[in-house]
């Protein structure tokens, strides 16, 4: 039976939709083996560059582990070109101390075959732009 084709805005929707739910699992089946995932500075205690799956998993218990609940809701997403995407996204959290924290960053994901090899955050959209422009 064929999968019917999913566009890569509707593969990172699903994945937004996995990081809420709070499913690891089904969010490294979105990643490439090698995938390359660089952080803002925004949050702090994040390394700037996390690689492969496992560097993943370690992102994921690095950014969870001060939150007693975030959530990351995607305003606006564009697809500049090809397997490029950019998502201008909102961070809303309860810290485990009970402090509350909302955000909005963009994000830059590169989709290779429906897998996410590249994915860097930025504080301002007209540096996710340039990146997406530049980036090989």
């Amino acid at each position: 039976m064929s999968t019917p084709f999913r566009s890569n805005v509707e593969v990172l929707r699903e994945a937004f939709d996995d990081w809420n739910a709070g499913d690891l699992e089904a969010l490294m089946a979105y990643f490439h083996p090698q995938i390359r995932w660089e952080t803002s500075g925004i949050f702090p205690d994040l390394d700037p560059v996390y690689e492969g799956r496992a560097g993943v998993r370690r992102f994921w218990g690095d950014f969870m582990r001060p939150w007693k609940q975030i959530t990351v809701e995607p305003l606006d997403i564009t697809e500049p070109y090809l397997d490029r995407l950019i998502a201008h996204v909102r961070f809303r959290g309860t810290g485990k101390d009970g402090s509350k924290f909302e955000a909005e960053v963009w994000q830059l994901f590169i989709l290779r075959q429906s897998a996410l090899v590249y994915f860097r955050a930025f504080l301002e959209r007209g540096q996710a732009e340039a990146a997406a422009q530049g980036h090989p």
